[in-house]
């Protein structure tokens, strides 16, 4: 291979890293893939997009208004701080399927949290009734599922 291929195939391989580089610091949306749990004919159910919804299994509705969790600024996974024009916050990545004890559902973050929401008839409280650890994290992000 002569110089001047080698020189293409080095201009090539920095234009492709490059590339990589800039599609992955957008500070697009990460997504998930966690499932639902069903418990006393309610199906609670953790979206792509950080959502928390309760299905009432009977007659397929969703009560009460679902629940969005987010991750502050400082956490999210955008590459640009708030203050330079990135998300002042994301949709926290819900990769495992939340875990009901009595009228508590449990649900895990790639935040390294885990957050606790009272339900009710009228759907889940917009704010966790509590998370641990309460301030920090733990070490790494939480990928597998909760057990009650």
């Amino acid at each position: 291979m002569n110089i001047k291929h080698r020189f293409i195939l080095i201009i090539i391989a920095v234009l492709v890293c490059f590339s990589l580089i800039l599609t992955s610091c957008t500070g697009g949306i990460a997504r998930g893939w966690a499932g639902g749990t069903a418990s006393d004919g309610k199906l609670f159910l953790a979206s792509m997009t950080g959502r928390l919804i309760v299905v009432n299994a009977a007659d397929n509705t969703v009560q009460g208004k679902p629940v969005q969790m987010v991750i502050p600024a400082g956490n999210s996974l955008s590459c640009l701080p708030a203050s330079c024009g990135g998300a002042s916050s994301s949709p926290l990545v819900i990769y495992a399927s939340p875990a009901v004890q009595g009228e508590v559902v449990y649900v895990a973050g790639t935040d390294s949290k885990i957050y606790g929401y009272q339900y009710s008839a009228t759907g889940l409280l917009s704010d966790p009734e509590w998370t641990y650890p309460k301030s920090g994290s733990m070490p790494g992000s939480i990928i597998g599922g909760i057990l009650c």
